[in-house]
């Protein structure tokens, strides 16, 4: 089977399809030529991108993700994180859900402080309404 990935980078799209062998969740990244979730995946260590692929991987196959890999940040409009952990490295996706079935993610980071910072959630808040107007337009 096979998954899209939509990428973003401020004003235009561009959709890769994936190989997956589960569709149960499938992921869709944001941005277009330099996608920032592209990017940092590859600013990563092979193993450091291998466990982020694994993470990935569960989330779309499993019907319930654990919290540990998936979870809904609190006082936001509706951004959840990937959360992945690679030794003392701590990574994160943010991204958002477009639909009941549709996992769109629109930044990545290395975590360095226990909260994840307010001005990386603003930016993920952007991205989510700039993708949500445009896929109303082009409906």
């Amino acid at each position: 089977m096979c998954f899209s990935v939509l990428c973003w980078s401020g004003s235009k799209w561009l959709t890769y399809m994936l190989t997956s062998v589960y569709e149960r969740n499938p992921i869709l990244s944001y941005g277009f030529w330099a996608s920032p979730v592209e990017a940092f995946l590859d600013s990563l260590q092979s193993k450091q991108a291998q466990k982020v692929a694994w993470v990935l991987q569960l989330i779309e196959d499993l019907d319930v993700i654990p919290v540990q890999y998936f979870k809904k940040l609190v006082n936001t409009d509706g951004i959840w994180e990937v959360r992945i952990q690679v030794g003392s490295n701590i990574f994160r996706i943010l991204g958002f859900l477009d639909g009941d079935q549709l996992i769109v993610l629109n930044h990545a980071f290395q975590k360095k402080t226990q909260k994840t910072p307010k001005k990386v959630i603003k930016l993920a808040e952007t991205r989510k309404r700039n993708y949500l107007d445009r896929r109303r337009s082009n409906e």
